[in-house]
Order: C-alpha cells, then sequence, then structure tokens
C-alpha cells in the first residue's frame, strides 16, 4: 500500500498538485442561494463532488461548517467522504485536532480506521500540547498509508506571534516544528507520515528554513482569496512539495457550474506549473 506522499506525487505529476477546500460556511451558502441548513450544506457538498471529482486531486473539507449541524452535518459529511474516496480523490479533513493520551488515540481510530465512517486520506492537527503528543496519531496514519499535517505556520495574523516567538535554543516555534517534522519522518517512516500547514500568505518566514523541509508536504492555504499567489512559488526547489489550496475564491464562483469548473480549471492549471519542468 502507497504512503499518501507517494499518492499525492502520482496524482500531482498526471493532474495538479492543487487541493480544493470545501468551506460550506452560512456565507457560502447564501451565496448559492441556498438554506442555512442541513440541506443546503448537502446540496452544496453535492456539487463539489460533481463538480470537481474528475479533475481535482485533494478535496478539504473543513469539519466545523458540518459540525455546525449536529449529527446531521455529520452524517452529510460521512455521505461526501465516502464519495470522494470512492471516485479516488483524496480527502484531507480539515479539523486542527489536538489533545494527549487516549484522547489521540480516540482521533487516530476516528480518521484513520478503515471501519470508520470519517476515515479519510489526511488530516491537519495542532502540535501546541506538545509534538510526542501525537504520536498515536502518527503512527495511525502510517499504519493506514495516511498523512498528518501539523499547523505550524499559519496565515491568521493572531497567530504568529507565538508561531514566530523564539525558543532557548534561538529557534522561532515554526523552525522547532519543523526541525521535529523532518526529524520524526526520517527517524521512522521513510516516505513520511507527517507534513506542515504553512500560510501561503506568510512571506516573513526564513526561506533557508523552507529549503531545509525537503520533502515534507507543505499543505498551503490562503490562494485566491486570501491574496497569495501561486506564481511566487514555481521555482523553489522544493516545489513539488507544496499543495496550494483554495477555498472561497473557488466557492465565489459558484453556484453556476460552468463557472465553477472554469475558476477550478485555473486554479488546478496555475498549481500544475510546480511540477513543470
Amino acid at each position: 500500500m502507497k504512503y499518501f506522499a507517494d499518492r499525492f506525487a502520482d496524482g500531482a505529476a498526471r493532474r495538479s498538485p492543487f487541493c480544493l477546500g470545501l468551506d460550506p460556511s452560512e456565507d457560502a451558502l447564501k451565496l448559492w442561494g441556498l438554506p442555512n441548513s442541513s440541506d443546503g450544506l448537502k446540496k452544496f457538498a453535492e456539487c463539489y463532488v460533481e463538480w470537481s471529482s474528475d479533475i481535482v486531486l485533494i478535496v478539504k473539507p473543513q469539519i466545523a461548517f458540518f459540525e455546525r449541524f449536529g449529527s446531521v452535518g455529520v452524517a452529510v459529511l460521512e455521505e461526501i467522504i465516502r464519495e470522494l474516496r470512492r471516485r479516488n480523490v483524496l480527502v484531507l479533513i480539515d479539523a486542527k485536532r489536538g489533545d494527549i493520551g487516549t484522547t489521540m488515540f480516540g482521533y487516530a481510530e476516528a480518521y484513520f480506521n478503515d471501519a470508520s465512517p470519517l476515515r479519510a486520506d489526511a488530516l491537519t492537527a495542532n502540535p501546541f500540547l506538545g509534538f510526542d503528543s501525537l504520536t498515536p496519531l502518527f503512527e495511525k496514519a502510517a499504519s493506514a498509508s495516511g498523512h498528518v499535517f501539523l499547523v505550524v505556520a499559519s496565515s491568521n495574523e493572531e497567530a504568529i506571534r507565538i508561531q514566530n516567538a523564539r525558543l532557548d535554543n534561538g529557534r522561532r516555534t515554526y523552525q522547532h516544528l519543523g526541525d521535529e517534522i523532518v526529524n520524526y519522518n526520517a527517524r521512522r517512516f521513510g516516505a513520511g507520515a507527517v507534513g506542515a500547514v504553512i500560510g501561503a500568505t506568510r512571506n516573513d518566514l526564513d526561506p533557508r528554513w523552507l529549503e531545509d523541509l525537503g520533502s515534507t508536504l507543505l499543505l498551503m492555504p490562503g490562494i485566491g482569496a486570501q491574496g497569495a499567489s501561486i506564481e511566487r512559488f514555481a521555482q523553489h526547489p522544493n516545489r513539488r512539495s507544496f499543495i496550494p489550496s483554495s477555498s472561497r475564491a473557488i466557492a465565489q464562483a459558484g453556484p453556476d457550474r460552468i463557472k465553477f469548473q472554469a475558476s477550478l480549471r485555473v486554479a488546478i492549471d496555475q498549481a500544475a506549473k510546480l511540477w513543470s519542468d
């Protein structure tokens, strides 16, 4: 069974490394003329599956927008996960889970156990309760050929003070987390089971550190509506490890199917440049 990193590389070479964010927020449903209800949620999500699954490699549902409708919303998410995976689309759940001990075992079972209706290919996680606290998640993901993306350098302004704080050894927090990921992957899994979430708008990050991350997969949200552009990464030496992601910029093209797919294809084609020679 191939690691997530290998499946990503195969798909990125054939299609594009682009990741489509699925964020059925109240504003998004309103924009599409849908009710802010579980029925509106279901219609929105089903359109995403039907309109994107033939051309996109990864879909990233934000779990909060499903959970806000309780068990009915989670049931919609379970249905969407099953259908996307049936169509060979990689599912990356954006949940930013983070805890300790047996709780992390619970999250690991929820997202990487084949018997779970929430079984995904990848999951975002929060490392700020300690890198080692996520070990159960890492190990379960690796055994299931999945991947965990840790929030390392997000684009929201209020997080930068924490992520850029200097530790006793002089390294910034985001640099330390990157070091932990690289070392863990090298020590435990040759193909890597842990990646990082790096906001595409973060122009302040040390470019040498980004290069030091090597083949670590980097989920890079913020393309489009948040102002980041894929072009600025096109010549980066690690560009084939980048996974550019956009959600609002694509959603704004709906609910017209033709406009939605046209906007999606532009993003897919732009991201494909990261894999061009």
